[in-house]
């Protein structure tokens, strides 16, 4: 059977060409309009929204998001499950990003901001998520103020049967599989400590800054910030777009701020790096060599994790 919900007997084929109005996983009815079918936001961004069952609302996104395209998509995100949905009965998010090549860092943080005002959504899960999202999302699920549960699976299957269990709890749990302080959930999912901050209120670990680790010139237009979070995260910002010339400075400098902290050689670390300031789109042939550096990191046995958020798109 394919996963993708539809009727098509062509394994091949999507489920946004097609016209079903029963969940195959589940038998549940899919009320699926013709307004919210295949919607074209920008040039290169379209949306389909359904209704499985009473209040389960599923959007499949796919293309680049701007962040004209995430604002309108936001508000028929929020008009269909008001029509749809009654009065102010909850209703789980599914989201499907299978055909989602990325979005920018304001449709991003729109995204985000939107999401976290909702009151009815008692969760929200993703499938089809690039490995980039997916660390975003893990993130983000460590740092944000939502009081929903995310969830990420890999199918619509197992999508919806998640949906159904959240919905069958009359109170909605601790998501098990992250464990985090609950004084998390005061905590906005861009609050990093600022220059003047000396506790994570993240982690409320201390964090060791100094004016020969910030705005550290690396090349034109570009400069990098170190953060050490306790004794053992690195905090990485970038700042500008990076070339080919830059990177083998920034690991340069990199290095330098780990000996200095007596991470290097002996002591075990992960790293965080923040994107939020980076500009433009970094080339296969520096991603390829970010992913050669962090190969040799890890095989040192010292260097333990390596999370990013606010990425930017990969072309």
């Amino acid at each position: 059977m394919n996963d993708k919900e539809g009727t098509s007997a062509d394994p091949n084929s999507g489920y946004k060409h097609e016209r079903s109005d029963v969940c195959r996983v589940t038998g549940l009815p899919i009320l699926r309009k013709p307004e919210w079918t295949d919607v074209s936001f920008g040039k290169d961004y379209r949306v389909t929204v359904s209704i499985v069952g009473n209040n389960i609302l599923w959007v499949k996104s796919s293309g680049y998001a701007t962040l004209h395209d995430e604002v309108n998509v936001l508000g028929l995100t929020d008009q269909a499950p008001a029509e749809a949905i009654s009065g102010d009965q909850t209703y789980v998010q599914i989201e499907d990003w299978t055909d989602l090549r990325g979005a920018s860092l304001k449709a991003r943080k729109c995204y985000i901001d939107a999401m976290e005002k909702r009151k009815r959504i008692s969760g929200v899960i993703y499938f089809g998520v690039s490995t980039m999202f997916k660390i975003s999302i893990k993130l983000g699920k460590r740092l944000s103020m939502v009081k929903f549960r995310v969830h990420i699976v890999d199918t619509y299957s197992e999508a919806i049967r998640l949906a159904l269990e959240i919905q069958s709890k009359e109170k909605v749990s601790e998501d098990k599989s992250v464990i985090v302080p609950s004084s998390e959930k005061d905590i906005p999912i861009n609050d990093f400590p600022s220059e003047e901050e000396t506790v994570c209120p993240v982690t409320f670990l201390p964090v060791t800054t100094k004016p020969e680790w910030t705005d550290i010139p690396i090349a034109d237009n570009y400069s990098v910030s170190f953060r050490l979070i306790g004794k053992a995260i690195l905090c990485t910002a970038l700042n500008g777009v990076l070339s080919k010339i830059g990177i083998q400075k920034l690991f340069a400098e990199r290095e330098k701020v780990l000996i200095e902290t007596g991470l290097l050689p002996d002591h075990k670390y992960v790293e965080i790096v923040d994107y939020s300031m980076y500009s433009g789109y970094p080339s296969k042939e520096i991603r390829m060599m970010l992913a050669d550096f962090l190969i040799k990191e890890v095989d040192t046995g010292n260097f333990l994790g390596f999370w990013v958020f606010t990425p930017p798109p990969f072309s």
